[in-house]
């Protein structure tokens, strides 16, 4: 009898515990669950930081640009006032007609010098204007005796408000030339010891 009974245990299917098996699934449905949020969490964090890095070149550049731009007027009196010193003239004359040959659209951004002359750096709204200011300079004999025109490159100036957008170039293109420029020295000297003479 005792061997019947292990025999019927034996052949008895073992009952396996639902509770068990239901703890298992829910445990690996939560388990899925926080892997794909972690995934997916992960990948916003870095793309944010990704974003973030992206703003915060745009911020340095544009806060660069904005302090060249600051210091533009600055640095050009520093050196306009430099060079009449070292040279002995006036510049009066020369600024007179950097200024009034460049017309409305142009924007004088730079001037530096050394022992071959001068170098202008001017905005204009199209490439004809900064081609008709050349010939302009080079026609005042009493100044200048020589006005060459080194290069001119197309920008875009952008507000800091559309940094974000992509401006249409072909509308908003400005163009920046670099003239290389030799005073005429000896008539500007005369000029400058003619109105010391008169005082």
């Amino acid at each position: 009898m005792a061997q019947e009974e292990a025999q019927q245990r034996a052949e008895k299917p073992k009952k396996k515990n639902p509770v068990l098996g239901l703890s298992i699934f829910v445990v690996v449905v939560i388990a899925l669950f926080f892997g794909i949020n972690y995934f997916l969490v992960h990948n916003d964090i870095q793309d944010a930081e990704k974003q973030s890095q992206n703003l915060s070149a745009q911020i340095d550049h544009t806060t660069d640009t904005i302090e060249k731009k600051q210091r533009i007027p600055e640095v050009v009196l520093h050196e306009a006032v430099a060079f009449a010193k070292e040279e002995k003239i006036s510049l009066t004359p020369v600024f007179a007609a950097l200024l009034k040959d460049g017309g409305s659209s142009a924007a004088l951004t730079g001037i530096t010098y050394d022992d071959s002359g001068m170098q202008v750096k001017m905005n204009f709204s199209t490439l004809q204007d900064a081609t008709k200011y050349q010939k302009t300079l080079a026609q005042n004999t009493d100044i200048f005796t020589a006005v060459d025109m080194e290069k001119v490159a197309a920008y875009t100036p952008v507000a800091e408000d559309d940094l974000a957008s992509k401006p249409e170039i072909s509308s908003t293109a400005r163009y920046q030339a670099v003239f290389n420029v030799t005073l005429n020295k000896d008539k500007l000297q005369q000029a400058q010891q003619a109105k010391e003479g008169a005082k």
